[in-house]
């Protein structure tokens, strides 16, 4: 499978897998420690740390998978349309207003609203305009948004200043 990626997450996640081996090794060597100090099978330190070494591993193994199969794609400089990259500005019939920026693959929540092109609202809004309504499902539920602003790539942050 391929994951796409603009150059800014991708390096988010390279350095979030160096975080990961790092936490990784500690949770690893901690339960050693614990295990060398008497029959590791008896220990519980010893045994709680096999799980959690078991479940980084795991979400390690993910990250390099993703790695691995990353498509890095470098944002076009423009406002005309909705393509990877920009900052946009979208308004519900409700009267609430999402700034976001528009992304591949959205690996962790970075405290900041991110769309990711393969997801139902990001697969609407691609390529649209301002002022353009954009339909989506969810579950059983149409969902409309208006696009009220987009931001070329280099000022997409300014999308998160413009909502409530």
């Amino acid at each position: 499978m391929e994951y796409l990626f603009t150059r800014k997450r991708f390096m988010e996640l390279v350095a979030l897998i160096e975080k990961s081996k790092k936490e990784a090794d500690a949770v690893a060597t901690s339960g050693f420690e614990s295990g060398a100090s008497q029959d590791g099978h008896h220990d519980e330190g010893y045994q709680l740390s096999l799980r959690e070494t078991s479940v980084k591993d795991r979400r390690l193994g993910t990250l390099e998978e993703m790695r691995q199969n990353a498509r890095v794609v470098d944002p076009v400089e423009q406002s005309g349309h909705i393509e990877l990259g920009n900052g946009v500005v979208l308004s519900y019939p409700t009267g609430k207003r999402l700034g976001a920026i528009i992304d591949g693959f959205v690996f962790d929540h970075t405290g900041k609203e991110l769309i990711s092109v393969g997801s139902p609202l990001g697969k609407s809004i691609v390529g649209a305009s301002v002022g353009q309504f954009c339909s989506f499902k969810v579950g059983e539920r149409i969902i409309t948004v208006k696009v009220e602003k987009i931001f070329p790539p280099s000022k997409a942050d300014l999308a998160y200043s413009e909502t409530d």
